[in-house]
């Protein structure tokens, strides 16, 4: 029957489609997923970092003050200090250096959340439409197969060409 050709190659083209869609989907997810694993660890080092350089903070601050009071006491203060300068300020290019990177982590990371966010909305629309697919075409497997009626001339599929319309 010519309508029942029609529609199972209407059918096998939904098909096609959506096995696409599905392959991309799925690699969608795997590359999301390890974006997160990313930058969940990034989180990590990021964090740790933020406390190393809060303790360097403290202890600068509190050498600062020290050699502060060694001033107005001696002279031999100059070696000590200005140790503690070279320290104080390697701690500064490092924290600076952390704080750059963290700064390029957050902007990657958000811009992932970003695109796997639309990735998300456009696969769950597909697989509404897919699903919506699987049951028409499942319902016209049922009337080719014999569930037909004839009409005069013409074989009827009640409800099949309806939902068709509708996806």
């Amino acid at each position: 029957m010519r309508i029942c050709d029609d529609y199972t190659t209407v059918c096998e083209d939904y098909t096609t489609v959506c096995d696409d869609y599905t392959t991309v989907c799925d690699d969608y997810t795997t590359v999301c997923d390890d974006y997160a694993t990313v930058c969940d660890d990034y989180a990590t080092v990021c964090d740790d970092y933020a406390t190393v350089c809060d303790d360097y903070a403290t202890v600068c601050d509190d050498y600062a003050t020290v050699c502060d009071d060694y001033t107005t006491v001696c002279d031999d203060y100059t070696t000590v200090c200005d140790d503690y300068t070279t320290v104080c300020d390697d701690y500064t290019t490092v924290c600076d250096d952390y704080t750059t990177v963290c700064d390029n982590y957050t902007t990657v990371c958000d811009d992932y959340t970003t695109v796997c966010d639309d990735y998300t909305t456009v696969c769950d629309d597909y697989t509404t439409v897919c699903d919506d697919y699987t049951t028409v075409c499942d319902d016209y497997t049922t009337v080719c197969d014999g569930g037909e009626t004839q009409e005069g001339s013409r074989w009827t599929f009640p409800g099949i060409t309806q939902k068709l319309k509708q996806i």
